[in-house]
């Protein structure tokens, strides 16, 4: 089996680190870039056209011709868009129109059922008023708060007062508070003009 010597009189060959190996790239092996195609005198060269050379006049009436092309798209697009907002602007128009009937029937029936409401009241105010306070106080006791409230308010002072000392000390306490409440809130709603 040979081995290989080295001649001690030459030196050994350095290997060169693997960072210096990436080889460069050559500028030779760049390829350049396609120079542009200079237009022939009278010639005009339109992207549209593929590169290719064509007369001033044609290449003007083709940019024309395109041009005129993307504004008949554009304005057909916005024909329809426009159709498509009148649409829904009348479907809107609509729905305001049903909405604005609903909200008038509905404020109607407010003012009906708050007329009754306050028929009934002075209808109970005066049957209450009529009463004998005894009599007037029990039933003071059985109805709903907000209902004496309201009859209290249209009674005279003097009738109210008399009912009101035959109520129980817990339910005149109640229908007291209540009261000072409503006539507090009223009080916040109007409002005197300072003079």
């Amino acid at each position: 089996m040979a081995t290989a010597q080295t001649d001690p009189a030459k030196p050994a060959a350095k290997t060169p680190p693997a960072a210096a190996v990436k080889k460069k790239a050559s500028p030779a092996a760049k390829k350049p870039a396609p120079a542009k195609k200079a237009a022939p005198p009278g010639t005009v060269i339109l992207p549209s056209t593929g590169g290719q050379p064509e007369p001033a006049g044609r290449a003007m009436l083709r940019l024309l011709n395109e041009r005129r092309e993307a504004v008949r798209r554009a304005e057909a697009r916005l024909k329809r868009q426009r159709a498509e907002l009148d649409k829904l602007k009348a479907e809107l128009d609509k729905r305001l129109a049903r909405l604005t009937k609903l909200q008038k029937d509905i404020q109607a029936l407010l003012a009906q059922a708050k007329k009754r409401r306050s028929a009934r009241i002075a209808h109970l105010t005066g049957v209450l008023s009529n009463m004998q306070p005894e009599a007037a106080a029990r039933l003071f006791e059985a109805l709903e708060l907000d209902l004496v409230v309201a009859v209290i308010m249209n009674m005279q002072g003097r009738q109210a007062g008399r009912i009101m000392a035959r109520v129980k000390p817990k339910r005149a306490a109640q229908i007291s508070t209540r009261l000072a409440e409503v006539k507090r809130r009223r009080q916040t709603r109007i409002k005197p003009r300072p003079r």
